[in-house]
């Protein structure tokens, strides 16, 4: 019996041993499976988690930005080739390209020359425009030349400076003080003339501005009536305050206004303002009193009055 209880404790220990055996080798197993995915986790976290990018940012390929690079850089050239564009020579008052004046080919050179007549009773100065004809001309200058001189005399006597009897005129001065071409093409001139007369015992002298607007085909002097189509179109345009003063007093606008300045042309009764024209710009020549400087010259784009006005070319 002794022996049988020695042999059953044996075998009783040995199965305690082996289960002890067992529980501990599946722990060991579990931490290591444990330890495993740890591993495998952190790997995946470093891999995916630290290069992972904001879904609202679109993805581009090197293959995109290539292509955008080098579409970016095919414009650039194309455009650096076409314009040609200096900017060392780049002007505010570059004209507007989608006027149809006519600057394509140059115009006429015009030229002044100054007369002087002097009389018991009066000094009288001058300064007629003088178109010189190039090789290529088509045109009679000395017919026009001698069609603007006459404007100008008429212009002059119309002042009425001399009443035709010596007892009972005044000492005069009239001068010419600015000839100064506007637009020349080989169809068209506009010329503003400035000049002031002074009559003995004046307060002061009188101050004129007018312009000049010749056909350089026909040879004829067209007035004001003949090139404004709609008036009433400028005039709003200048009460507005779209034309810009490009002579005349500078707070010329601080002492009267546009509406008070136009108030006095009426195209009803056929009474315009002198006009003229430049590269890019319709001009008009407005009379004012002396003390705000006898005229002054406001100019518009000529691309808000090309319905307004007939253009020269």
């Amino acid at each position: 019996m002794a022996d049988n209880n020695k042999k059953k404790t044996k075998v009783s220990g040995s199965r305690t041993r082996t289960k002890n055996n067992e529980v501990n080798g599946a722990v060991l197993t579990a931490a290591f499976l444990v330890c495993a995915i740890v591993i495998i986790a952190i790997i995946l976290i470093v891999k995916f988690g630290g290069n992972k990018t904001d879904d609202t940012t679109p993805h581009v390929t090197e293959t995109d930005v290539d292509s955008v690079s080098s579409d970016i850089t095919d414009n650039v050239s194309s455009d650096t080739d076409t314009k040609d564009i200096d900017s060392t020579n780049v002007t505010t008052d570059a004209p507007d390209v989608t006027t149809p004046v006519n600057t394509t080919s140059p115009g006429y050179d015009v030229g002044t020359e100054t007369e002087t007549t002097k009389s018991d009773i009066g000094d009288i100065t001058m300064q007629y425009p003088v178109v010189e004809p190039d090789d290529e001309s088509e045109i009679d200058a000395d017919t026009i030349n001698a069609i603007i001189r006459e404007y100008m005399d008429e212009k002059r006597k119309e002042e009425r400076l001399e009443s035709g009897d010596p007892d009972l005129d005044s000492e005069y001065v009239y001068k010419i003080t600015s000839t100064d071409v506007k637009y020349s093409s080989k169809k068209f001139l506009s010329i503003v003339i400035t000049g002031e007369y002074y009559i003995t015992d004046s307060a002061h002298p009188t101050i004129f501005c007018y312009s000049i607007n010749c056909d350089m085909e026909s040879g004829e002097i067209i007035t004001p009536d003949a090139l404004i189509r709609d008036f009433s179109t400028i005039r709003s345009l200048f009460t507005e305050g779209n034309f810009t003063l490009k002579q005349g007093q500078k707070d010329l606008l601080k002492q009267t206004n546009y509406e008070d300045m136009i108030l006095q042309y009426r195209s009803e009764y056929g009474i315009y303002p002198d006009i003229y024209f430049t590269g890019d710009s319709f001009g008009m020549v407005i009379e004012l009193v002396f003390a705000l400087g006898g005229y002054a010259l406001f100019e518009v784009p000529l691309s808000l009055v090309s319905g307004a006005v007939v253009l020269p070319q």
